[in-house]
């Protein structure tokens, strides 16, 4: 069989616009030499040419992806290295506390009291005690979700949840318990614990701890906007995507609640990595003279260790929901199937 290079490449792109195409273009794109197996099946060559191009692609991807991953591992060393070199360094604690080093003492003064104190305070303790409040009450939102679905199932007709409202509890439950509750608990004991644990005043960034806690509790009202609002007929409804959101499902559905549940998940995934920087920088640097690598205690590790992680993983589950709206809301093709998108395949 003769094929050009040009030919190659229009065959490709009928191949990426759908079968339809293929069988009425395929055979005006070959010209047959007499015998061999291209001459009989001219489809069969033109299947394995573009398996051949989608793995090339994928594996440029992928290598792309590990690159990604190199630069933010050798930022993150320097970010680390750059810390380490910083002497005698503390963070600006608004109304008392002292920087040492400056040679200055600078007075205390008493925080305020009622709500004031709870809605401007950067006291790492107050902090973290706000999260396992913040987490209770998550808890007790998915408990209450998961409590419904299991008495729905007790007998086999739809009497309590109708399907829509059960794939929604379903979706809010599984979301509540990993976003809104695991990772804030960890963080309440950790905020409260870390900087008593290796000596030091408070975290490094007290200001960005703060903000942290703030993102959360918006973020868990775009998760749950979709089932508050559901009573108020205005036509946005619990998103009904489980919580994995797979494609093509959380593309299809048009409710708006499921791009109020993505912008929430975004909002958590920016404070669990101001969270995990702040912690990262408090144990490198706020650590007292007598505790070193060698005496940390474990809990101090576990937290270092879960905050490199999410430093790695929660930007690309951000970029992952970014993608995710923009194909809802713009057209975009990140995930679509029938596109030959390269994260699906």
């Amino acid at each position: 069989m003769l094929l050009n290079l040009r030919t190659v490449r229009g065959a490709v792109r009928i191949r990426e616009g759908g079968e339809k195409l293929i069988a009425a273009e395929v055979p005006s794109l070959f010209t047959p030499i007499t015998g061999g197996p291209w001459g009989r099946s001219p489809n069969m060559f033109l299947e394995i040419l573009f398996i051949n191009c989608t793995a090339r692609r994928s594996m440029a991807i992928g290598a792309v992806s590990l690159a990604s991953t190199l630069v933010m591992g050798v930022f993150l060393l320097a970010v680390v290295s750059l810390l380490r070199r910083t002497v005698a360094w503390r963070s600006y604690t608004p109304g008392g506390g002292s920087v040492i080093g400056d040679g200055v003492e600078h007075d205390h003064h008493e925080k305020p009291t009622g709500l004031t104190r709870w809605l401007t305070t950067v006291d790492h303790r107050d902090i973290g005690l706000m999260y396992g409040v913040f987490a209770i009450i998550s808890f007790a939102w998915g408990g209450i979700a998961v409590t419904l679905m299991r008495t729905e199932l007790l007998t086999p007709p739809a009497d309590l949840l109708n399907p829509a409202v059960y794939n929604a509890l379903l979706t809010s439950h599984g979301i509540t318990m990993l976003f809104l509750f695991g990772t804030p608990i960890l963080a309440a004991f950790s905020n409260y614990l870390i900087p008593l644990l290796i000596g030091a005043d408070d975290m490094a960034f007290p200001r960005i701890n703060a903000i942290a806690f703030w993102l959360l509790p918006p973020g868990a009202l775009l998760i749950w906007g979709g089932l508050i609002l559901a009573p108020l007929n205005i036509g946005i409804e619990g998103p009904q995507t489980a919580w994995t959101i797979y494609t093509p499902l959380s593309v299809e559905q048009t409710n708006p609640g499921v791009d109020l549940m993505l912008l929430g998940l975004h909002l958590t995934g920016v404070s669990a990595t101001m969270g995990a920087i702040n912690f990262i920088a408090t144990i490198f640097v706020e650590r007292d003279a007598g505790v070193n690598w060698a005496n940390l205690d474990i809990f101090s590790w576990t937290v270092l260790v879960q905050s490199v992680q999410i430093l790695f993983a929660f930007p690309l589950l951000g970029s992952a929901l970014v993608m995710l709206l923009l194909d809802r809301n713009f057209g975009t093709t990140f995930f679509a199937v029938d596109g030959g998108s390269p994260i699906v395949v």
